[in-house]
C-alpha cells in the first residue's frame, strides 16, 4: 500500500512538472490524486484520521449545500496536488545532503566558531531556518543527524536546547520560504508572487530569529561549552568551507531561478518553485552521485528518502476542498 502510495506521489509530481509545458489529462491527475487520498487515509494514525475526516465531511458539506456542478468538485480534489508536487520535488535536496555527510560539517563549524550556549542556539536556529528553506517536511529528521550528537556532548539541557532552536528556526522560515506551504497557498489563494512577499516575509523571520536570540541569552543561555576543535589537517576541516559554500549556492541559485522564471513569465507561482527546485536539486544529486561507492549505497538513500505525502496530504485535500468550496 505504502508504494502504490509513492508511485501515485511520483505520477502526480510528474504531471505537475510537465502541466508547465503542455496541458496534462485532468481524468489521470483525478484518478492518482483519489488513489493516494484513500490509500492515504488507511496509513494515518487516529488523530489524523479523524482530523482528515472532519475536514473532508466539511468540505462535502459545502458542495452539496450550495450544489456545486461535479467540475468544481474535481477541481476541489486536484486543485492542491500542484502543492504536493513541490514537497516531494523539495524532499530530493535530503539525497546530497545525506551523501555528502554535510553533519560533519556543521559539527566542525560548531566546535570551532562557538563558545558561549547562546551563540551556539543562534547558530542552531539560523541553519534549520536555511536548511528548511529548501528541506522543508525534511527539515527536523536532518538536524537531529546535524546537530544531535555535537549538542549531547557539549550543552547542557541539550533536549530543551535542541528542541526549541529547532521549532523557532523551522517556523521562522514560514513567512519567506518559497516551498512553504503556508506560502504557497497565501500565493495560491491571493496570486500575489512570490517576490512581494519574499523581503517583509524574510525581515519578519530575522526579527523572530534575533529575538528568540535575545530571549534566551538572557534567560540562562550564557554559559561557557567546552569543545574540542578537529584538526586544521582533518578531511572535514579541509572540506568545511567547499561544503559550506555548496549549502549557500543551493539556496541563492533556488531563488535566483525563481526570480528568472517569473521575470520571463515562466510558468505559474507554485509552478516556477517547482521547476526551480526540480532543476537545483537534480543538479545536486547528480555531482554527488559519484561521491556513494555503491550502487546500494545510492539505493539505501533514496529508501530514505521520506515521502511525508502518503500520511498527510489526504488532509491536505480535504483542507482545500473545502478553500475551495468556500470560495466558489
Amino acid at each position: 500500500m505504502k508504494n502504490i502510495c509513492k508511485m501515485a506521489l511520483l505520477v502526480i509530481t510528474f504531471l505537475h512538472v510537465i502541466k508547465l509545458f503542455m496541458p496534462v489529462n485532468l481524468e489521470l491527475l483525478t484518478f492518482f490524486t483519489a488513489l493516494l487520498f484513500m490509500l492515504g487515509l488507511f496509513m494515518q494514525k487516529k488523530g489524523f484520521r479523524t482530523i482528515t475526516l472532519i475536514f473532508f465531511a466539511l468540505g462535502i458539506s459545502i458542495l452539496v449545500y450550495y450544489k456545486l456542478p461535479f467540475p468544481l468538485w474535481i477541481s476541489s480534489l486536484t486543485s492542491m496536488t500542484n502543492i504536493i508536487a513541490i514537497i516531494v520535488v523539495m524532499q530530493l535536496f535530503a539525497i546530497p545532503i545525506e551523501v555528502g555527510h554535510y553533519s560533519d560539517t556543521i559539527e566542525y563549524w560548531l566546535k570551532k566558531l562557538f563558545k558561549k550556549e547562546s551563540s551556539l542556539y543562534l547558530f542552531a536556529m539560523l541553519v534549520t531556518n536555511l536548511f528548511s528553506s529548501f528541506l522543508l517536511f525534511g527539515t527536523v529528521p536532518v538536524m537531529v543527524s546535524l546537530f544531535n550528537k555535537a549538542l549531547k556532548n557539549n550543552v547542557r539541557d541539550h533536549q530543551r536546547f535542541f528542541a526549541t532552536a529547532i521549532m523557532r528556526g523551522y517556523a521562522l522560515v514560514l513567512f519567506w520560504a518559497p516551498g512553504a506551504v503556508i506560502m504557497l497557498l497565501v500565493m495560491q489563494v491571493t496570486h500575489v508572487s512570490w517576490s512581494q512577499l519574499f523581503l517583509p516575509g524574510l525581515l519578519l523571520s530575522i526579527i523572530g530569529l534575533l529575538t528568540s536570540y535575545g530571549l534566551e541569552h538572557f534567560s540562562g543561555l550564557n554559559k561557557s561549552i567546552v569543545t574540542k576543535p578537529l584538526p586544521e589537517t582533518s578531511s572535514v576541516a579541509q572540506n568545511a568551507p567547499k561544503q559550506t559554500a555548496h549549502i549557500i549556492l543551493v539556496v541563492i541559485a533556488l531563488l535566483v531561478l525563481i526570480s528568472l522564471f517569473e521575470a520571463f513569465s515562466i510558468g505559474s507561482a507554485t509552478g516556477r518553485i517547482l521547476l526551480a527546485g526540480l532543476l537545483v536539486s537534480t543538479i545536486w544529486i547528480v555531482l554527488f552521485f559519484q561521491k556513494c561507492r555503491t550502487q546500494e549505497r545510492f539505493k539505501s538513500l533514496l529508501e530514505r528518502w521520506h515521502y511525508t505525502g502518503d500520511r498527510f496530504f489526504s488532509l491536505f485535500y480535504c483542507s482545500w476542498t473545502v478553500c475551495r468550496s468556500r470560495r466558489s
